[in-house]
């Protein structure tokens, strides 16, 4: 196991148990009169529930630990399986119990997502075909570095006014942001189409840009599982 791409052993560390859960599903049930058939609501996806269960020699390795993950918001776990873990702490209480011969297992509950490996792609054309080998909808992030002066410019169903020569924009979908080299909030010059951030569905995306060769463009997101 590797946290924030330290080797458990930099931790004095054994992980003993890091289970997969499927991500939490919900949805709202109605029930027709006279009918049988239920009416379900869109299914609302949360992350899934688990524990890092991992032994250590001593306290203050459990206290190195602990204030790694509470350095971040996010910690990347990966057990070698194929997919990365972003895994979020929401609760420190009465997790660790003392063990035979001094060692120390902590038992810490956790919110995670799995998956894959950040995927990149360069946007040239009119109509750029990606792939997103997720098996669920995730967000994404778009690059923008205006090669000119343009008015607007629209990736998708997105219209992104007032582009500056050479002052990158970033239409960050994940954190829910659009700023740029100059501008803290650039929200007020983009028209969301559905009223949504961007995102790319599972499997084969095509993304239209308008005015392609004003500028050039990365896309990058982080394919999630379920």
């Amino acid at each position: 196991m590797r946290i924030n791409n330290y080797d458990e052993s930099y931790f004095n560390m054994r992980a003993n148990s890091f289970s997969y859960q499927p991500l939490i599903v919900a949805r709202e049930v109605f029930q027709p009169d006279n009918s049988i058939y239920p009416i379900l609501s869109k299914p609302k996806i949360r992350p899934k529930k688990m524990k890092i269960v991992a032994e250590f020699r001593g306290k203050k390795d459990i206290s190195n630990f602990i204030a790694e993950l509470l350095r971040h918001n996010v910690n990347i776990i990966d057990i070698d399986d194929g997919f990365l873990y972003k895994t979020y702490v929401h609760e420190i209480d009465q997790c660790v119990t003392e063990r035979w011969q001094g060692w120390y297992r902590l038992s810490l509950p956790v919110l995670v997502i799995q998956c894959g490996y950040e995927q990149r792609y360069k946007l040239l054309k009119e109509n750029n075909t990606i792939i997103n080998n997720g098996n669920y909808m995730c967000d994404c992030i778009y690059e923008i570095i205006p090669l000119k002066n343009v008015d607007s410019i629209t990736i998708d169903k997105i219209t992104i006014k007032n582009l500056v020569e050479g002052n990158k924009v970033i239409l960050n979908g994940e954190a829910k942001k659009v700023f740029s080299n100059t501008e803290v909030n650039k929200y007020n010059d983009c028209i969301f189409g559905d009223n949504q951030f961007p995102k790319v569905d599972p499997g084969v995306n095509t993304i239209h840009i308008s005015n392609y060769s004003d500028v050039e463009i990365n896309l990058i997101f982080t394919p999630i599982y379920i």
